[in-house]
């Protein structure tokens, strides 16, 4: 079975990205072009190529990064280069099921929710790589001799690197498992029968429990200082104990999901019906951190250091930080992201993704996204972009200019004060320069120039 799972791994990365054979656009000299919708090339300042046909549904570029291509929703690969030139590329394929990427310290690809292979060429020593057949097969290797591991579950075996998790040992799970920790000292966890079993060592030694009936838990800082100092019986209903011992020290007492209370004395928090009402408090003047859900998820309005939230669910949302802006007006329908110094990005009418900046949700925003936004504008602070009805609507600002696309109209920058104008898909081209009309055209044929 490890071998396998070794075969499958290998074709993943071989297969993994599926570039068009190696071309350069920019060699062809293809004509600058707006049939909108069905297709549009242009030039860009830097040297790029751009290729969009059938409004969002094909897009290619070549550009000083490489070729990137998608046919959304089905396919997408796109290339690009890291701040420090590293040219990196990933491909899709119906996503969020099948993706490859390669990275600057390897590489990794999945089959979601089945199959996930990843590799990493600067591991400490070496390469490491790991591999999983959901949820049976768990196989990886790195330099080290002892970095081997395989798991068939629920039958038993090891897995390494998972949840922070230095080793863990499973045998008829969940019958017993085993889970180590490399901390400031090693830590190992007992359990055996699912509901019993204690640690040794690390931070949480001296910690056991015999769930349901009695939970003892301890943690400890950094520097050995007891930090948490909790009892739970007929867990996790009945809760007492400390919390915060090494700076802050705290008070908990809890009836679980009724009540619970945590007081110090800088700050509180209090739940009722968890997780419904929930308020949280610090017990300065100036510019406390709070939290509040009343209830949730209808109404949460919190502040954290220099963030803040407020949400009136599903008619506003609002999230304010020093690294980004956002504002969503009836739920997902209307959304505002900012990044300051970097780039707007308004959308109108559906977000199917409003977590797309997570990594996961990221191929679902570029596939899919498109087809359902009737209004969008991205800036990255000189190229102003607006795209509304399916890409019918174009509208680009830039230092090279002006350039505005809709069906059977196209206006475009040729240099500094000069603009190309075409009506009927080219059937009628005028030309401007500073002083006004230039040229006229018909069906190609100049019939008129200043």
């Amino acid at each position: 079975m490890a071998l396998l799972l070794g075969v499958a791994a290998t074709l993943g990365a071989a297969c993994g990205s599926l570039p068009l054979p190696s071309v350069d656009l920019r060699e062809w000299h293809l004509p600058e072009a707006d049939l909108n919708p069905l297709l549009r090339i242009q030039h860009r300042p830097d040297g790029a190529v751009e290729i969009e046909a059938l409004g969002p549904f094909i897009d290619v570029r070549q550009g000083p990064e490489g070729l990137s291509h998608a046919f959304r929703p089905l396919y997408q690969y796109k290339q690009w280069l890291e701040d420090d030139g590293t040219p990196l590329d990933s491909t899709d394929v119906i996503a969020p099921f099948w993706r490859h990427e390669s990275r600057k310290n390897g590489s990794r690809a999945r089959f979601w929710p089945l199959f996930w292979w990843d590799t990493r060429d600067d591991f400490p020593g070496g390469r490491r790589w790991t591999s999983i057949l959901f949820p049976f097969f768990w196989a990886g290797d790195g330099p080290a001799d002892d970095d081997g591991y395989f798991a068939f579950w629920p039958l038993g075996g090891r897995i390494r690197g998972m949840f922070g998790l230095h080793t863990y040992d499973f045998a008829l799970w969940p019958l017993f498992m085993r889970t180590r920790m490399d901390a400031s000292a090693d830590s190992v966890s007992w359990t055996v029968l699912l509901g019993g079993g204690w640690t040794t060592g690390g931070p949480r030694d001296g910690s056991w429990r015999a769930l349901p009936f009695y939970r003892h838990r301890l943690w400890r800082a950094p520097d050995c200082t007891l930090r948490t100092d909790e009892h739970t019986v007929l867990w996790p209903f009945f809760t007492w104990g400390y919390d915060h011992m090494d700076t802050t020290p705290s008070k908990r007492t809890g009836v679980w999901p009724l009540y619970s209370r945590e007081d110090s004395d800088s700050w509180y928090r209090t739940t009722v019906l968890w997780p419904f009402f929930r308020w949280n408090r610090e017990r300065v003047e100036q510019d406390p951190d709070f939290f509040y859900d009343l209830p949730w998820p209808l109404f949460r309005w919190s502040r954290v250091d220099d963030s803040e939230r407020f949400r009136l669910f599903p008619i506003y949302s609002r999230y304010d930080a020093e690294e980004v802006s956002s504002r969503a007006w009836m739920l997902a329908f209307v959304r505002d992201m900012r990044w300051p110094g970097r780039e707007a990005e308004p959308i109108g009418l559906l977000s199917i993704t409003p977590a797309r900046h997570v990594p996961f949700m990221r191929p679902i925003e570029e596939s899919w996204q498109p087809l359902f936004t009737l209004w969008r504008v991205q800036s990255d602070g000189e190229v102003t972009e607006t795209r509304a009805a399916w890409d019918l609507y174009f509208h680009r600002i830039g230092p090279e200019g002006e350039s505005l696309s809709v069906p059977f109209y196209a206006r475009r920058p040729e240099g500094p004060g000069r603009s190309v104008t075409r009506w009927g898909w080219g059937a009628i081209t005028t030309r401007r320069d500073e002083l006004g009309l230039d040229s006229l055209a018909i069906a190609g044929i100049e019939l008129w120039r200043r």
